[in-house]
């Protein structure tokens, strides 16, 4: 009998664990999805913006269109997602706890390390529901210098726009390469069956 209970006991915990690295796995697809799908958007958009009105036209565009794309990508994929960092440009892309908390590791990760991985996922509560938070590390691309480098490079003309979009900007000083942030995508766990 005791053996019978060992055995059912073991192949429970085994069934859990099995079932806990599913959702994980199915939380990583997810996640890359709708980073993908985000990805693309915004990038698409920012080059014709860059293209049409040069850098000054990108910050106009990041500051007035970037959210309103990140929401509708959102309804799209059926999850909500934000971008957030530590040194954010937008008051809107300002860490929760948990964010923070990541993004603070993540940096260590990349400080130590130089490297990334290519995503996190943590599992939590809100609003009382299980969710898988899956987190995608950006960084710096050469583009983005531009608007996010050293700002005693800039041309005086980004730096005004950037001063008249974001007065309480963070988002500077950055080198190619460097750890900017993450793509937060929030997973309802009932999804995830």
């Amino acid at each position: 009998m005791r053996f019978t209970l060992a055995i059912l006991a073991s192949a429970f915990l085994l069934s859990c664990v099995g079932g806990e690295s599913r959702r994980v796995e199915l939380a990583k697809e997810k996640g890359m999805e709708a980073v993908k799908e985000l990805h693309e958007t915004l990038r698409s958009n920012l080059k014709k913006a860059m293209k049409e009105k040069g850098p000054e036209g990108a910050i106009d565009f990041c500051s007035t269109k970037a959210e309103e794309l990140t929401k509708s990508v959102s309804e799209r994929v059926g999850l909500r997602i934000k971008r957030t960092s530590l040194k954010f440009r937008n008051e809107k892309d300002r860490p929760d706890a948990l964010d923070e908390e990541v993004l603070k590791e993540l940096e260590n990760r990349y400080r130590k390390s130089g490297k990334l991985p290519e995503f996190v996922i943590r599992k939590t509560r809100i609003g009382g529901k299980d969710y898988y938070v899956f987190y995608k590390p950006i960084t710096v691309k050469k583009p983005c210098l531009k608007c996010h480098g050293d700002v005693s490079k800039m041309d005086p003309k980004i730096l005004e726009t950037l001063k008249k979009h974001y007065p309480n900007d963070r988002a500077v000083n950055y080198r190619e390469g460097d750890f900017r942030g993450a793509i937060r995508v929030d997973i309802p766990a009932d999804k995830l069956k």
